[in-house]
């Protein structure tokens, strides 16, 4: 009975069988024994194109090849191009294309390879193209012909890396016989979010002042154990909600896998001469998903008092003039160089009259201790009659809970005269001329350009026969302080009888409460003969 010897271990096996029943290594057709076989072959699947026999060509150069002239056949080497010749593109596919990868615990895919080719195939699994944070598992995939497989290919985040990702990603399948002949498929890779909020650590955690209000802190946010990045707001408060909290920077972003520090500067007010306080002060860093909280101790302590004296005030200018104005505004001075103590001061304005209105800046303002600030106040008040001045007295008064401070200032108001004293009015043109019509336009410009207020005025027309209409538009004009305006004027009267002209004095009149000014003019009409005139005069 046929026998054929297994090329790898050189097993006995059926004519039939194409697997070895000793290794299970694929037969092929391959049925000599493994010292007729190269060594190079003993360790690789054998294909068909490696059992051909290649015809031996004459050397170069013999004259006489052996066997005067015949050609003989001698076993070859399989050639590795010989087997990459039977190797076909493999199919591919996956199971769920969707593939979720934890950043801790990694994830995978399983992958279902069939190998098409006529030989025993082994393949490798590549990314084309991969985040350089991913590392893909390989698995050991080697098919027979015809067989296929669901391997699972290993996907892992690389540690303390920025992975929050939703990429799409695609896996190569090679053979190993022939590496350009392969197949892919596409993922859609997503890696969530992973870690926990973000620690919070003061530095230092006790804060002592002496004689001072300021002082400053940092605070750590620690985002060690999340592989994505957090954004926190951050802010201050205390029991007594008298501490103002600067931060620098008010919001901040970490990094995964990093921290942030936080500059924290406060004022605190002083206690009293020769007291002590203790404070807490918490700061809270707020996020869309948590709030964390640190505390810091304050000890604050003020030496005993030396002598006292109130703050001073002083205007700047003390003297406010000002034309054709409703307000004014000026500069308050604290001066509090004198003083012992920080002082909150809050500012209240007086007038004789009561006509005044006080607006101030800051209603309320902290001066240090032999230092002083300075704020503003805006004064309002009624326009005097046109042309008129009036001095307005006022006291500014500073109280810091037991002291008031005052200082005196006045406000010159003076009103220019009003604008309807200082305009002109003109007719353009001053001599409408119309013929054989009873009715014709001009313009009436009303010039602002001397006033220093806005001009506001009603427009009307006469004439002395009481017979011409007047029709402005508009007929109320407003004119703003250096500016002049336009207003058309139409008139109409009846017109002469045929062949005469009638010169119509007009008067144009523009005014408010104030008074008026007037432009004088002349509306020309004149006929044509008419046709029996004409007929008579050259009888």
């Amino acid at each position: 009975m046929a026998e054929r010897n297994c090329g790898r271990c050189a097993a006995a096996n059926e004519a039939s069988a194409d697997f070895c029943i000793s290794c299970g290594a694929y037969l092929g057709w391959d049925t000599g024994p493994p010292a007729e076989r190269p060594e190079s072959t003993a360790e690789r699947p054998v294909g068909t194109a490696e059992r051909q026999a290649s015809r031996a060509e004459p050397a170069k150069g013999d004259a006489d090849p052996p066997g005067h002239g015949q050609q003989t056949l001698v076993e070859a080497p399989p050639a590795e191009s010989d087997q990459a010749g039977l190797v076909k593109p493999p199919r591919a596919s996956v199971v769920d294309r969707d593939v979720t990868v934890d950043h801790a615990e990694g994830g995978g895919v399983e992958l279902r390879v069939f190998n098409p080719s006529s030989i025993v195939e082994g393949y490798r699994v590549d990314a084309v193209a991969p985040p350089p944070w991913l590392t893909i598992g390989q698995p050991t995939i080697r098919l027979l012909p015809g067989e296929d497989t669901v391997a699972q290919v290993g996907l892992t985040v690389a540690p303390k890396t920025v992975a929050v990702a939703r990429l799409p990603l695609r896996l190569r399948v090679c053979p190993l016989n022939d590496e350009e002949k392969y197949a892919e498929v596409d993922l859609l890779l997503t890696v969530p979010p992973a870690g926990r909020p973000v620690t919070i650590r003061p530095e230092p955690a006790v804060v002592r002042l002496r004689d001072s209000t300021r002082g400053r802190f940092r605070v750590h946010l620690n985002n060690q154990d999340s592989n994505y990045p957090q954004r926190y707001q951050l802010s201050g408060s205390d029991d007594e909600g008298v501490v103002r909290f600067f931060f620098t920077p008010a919001a901040v972003e970490i990094a995964p896998w990093a921290s942030a520090p936080v500059d924290v500067q406060f004022e605190s007010p002083a206690p009293d001469a020769g007291e002590r306080t203790n404070r807490q002060l918490k700061v809270r860093a707020v996020s869309d998903a948590d709030t964390v909280e640190a505390t810091v101790a304050l000890v604050q302590q003020s030496s005993a008092a030396p002598p006292d004296a109130p703050v001073r005030l002083r205007l700047e200018p003390t003297v406010l003039r000002t034309q054709d104005s409703s307000a004014v505004e000026l500069d308050i001075i604290v001066d509090n160089n004198a003083g012992s103590q920080n002082r909150r001061i809050t500012f209240l304005g007086r007038d004789p009259e009561s006509r005044l209105q006080f607006s101030f800046y800051h209603r309320e303002v902290w001066v240090r201790a032999g230092a002083e600030t300075r704020t503003r106040a805006r004064l309002e008040a009624r326009m005097p009659p046109a042309g008129e001045e009036l001095t307005r007295q006022f006291t500014i008064v500073a109280n810091d809970g037991r002291h008031q401070s005052d200082v005196a200032g006045s406000w010159v108001q003076s009103a220019s005269r009003a604008p309807i004293t200082t305009a002109a009015v003109r007719l353009e043109p001053e001599h409408l001329r119309v013929r054989d019509r009873a009715d014709g336009r001009m313009g009436v410009v009303i010039d602002n350009r001397r006033g220093a207020r806005p001009l506001r005025v009603r427009l009307s027309g006469s004439d002395p026969e009481g017979v011409v209409g007047f029709v402005f538009n508009p007929p109320v004009l407003e004119v703003g302080a250096g500016r002049w305006g336009r207003a058309e004027l139409t008139v109409s009267a009846p017109p002469p009888p045929g062949n005469q002209t009638a010169a119509r004095p007009l008067r144009v009149r523009a005014g408010d409460e104030h008074g008026a000014v007037e432009a004088d003019g002349v509306f020309n009409q004149s006929t044509s003969p008419t046709p029996i005139s004409t007929a008579r005069i050259l009888l």
